[in-house]
């Protein structure tokens, strides 16, 4: 998805906060999917996960990679077997804490958000990266 130009922030911006600044782009990207969003930065034992949401009774796990060019790879490539154990460990953390877990499923979504010098620029959601 193309982020318009009047969607787009100039702001200096480090690589902490470029994480952040795309984690924004992503929560409203899902929320305007109309998902429930349940939490963002969640922190577990087993790792933190970005974004959690409801998507028609599936629990969303939504890793969010934040991309100034190709030097660290695409973003899915940043998502190995140890991060995808750890998402998933954290999804189990949070499902733990509810007394009657209303799951029909879980996925794993990755939304990378390519940035230009300061601002958004590309949105890329990929959908259910395990069943790939």
């Amino acid at each position: 998805m193309e982020i318009p130009d009047e969607g787009r922030r100039n702001l200096k911006v480090t690589s902490t906060s470029k994480g952040r600044l795309a984690e924004d782009v992503a929560l409203l990207h899902v929320e305007n999917l109309g998902w429930e969003v349940l939490a963002t930065r969640f922190h577990t034992p087993a790792g933190e996960v970005d974004i959690l949401a409801w998507d028609q009774g599936c629990l969303v796990v939504i890793e969010v990679k934040a991309r100034s060019g190709v030097r660290y790879g695409e973003g899915l490539e940043a998502v190995g077997p140890r991060k995808v154990r750890r998402l998933l460990g954290a999804a189990a953390y949070w499902l733990a804490g509810l007394e009657r877990p209303p799951v029909m499923g879980v996925r794993l979504d990755v939304i990378v958000v390519e940035l230009d010098t300061n601002s958004p620029r590309l949105l890329r959601h990929l959908r259910d990266v395990l069943a790939a």
